[in-house]
C-alpha cells in the first residue's frame, strides 16, 4: 500500500494514484483496484478517529519546576 495515495476533497469521491508508476498523479485508478480504495479508506477512517480522540482529550499544562 505504500505505492498508493488516496485523495478526496470537499466530500467528493476518492481518487487513487499509483505513485510508484505515476509521480504526477494524473490518472485516477480508483475504479481499477477497488479493494485498495476500501483498504486505504479504512486506514484513513481509523487514523481520523485517532486524531479526533487526541484533539478532544483534556490537557493540563505541565508546570515548570
Amino acid at each position: 500500500l505504500t505505492d498508493w495515495k488516496l485523495v478526496s476533497t470537499n466530500d467528493k469521491v476518492w481518487a487513487l494514484f499509483e505513485l510508484a508508476k505515476d509521480r504526477t498523479e494524473t490518472p485516477d485508478r480508483a475504479s481499477q483496484p477497488p479493494a485498495i480504495v476500501k483498504e486505504l479508506h479504512k486506514l484513513w477512517l481509523d487514523k481520523q478517529d485517532d486524531f479526533i480522540e487526541d484533539a478532544t482529550k483534556s490537557r493540563t499544562p505541565n508546570k515548570k519546576k
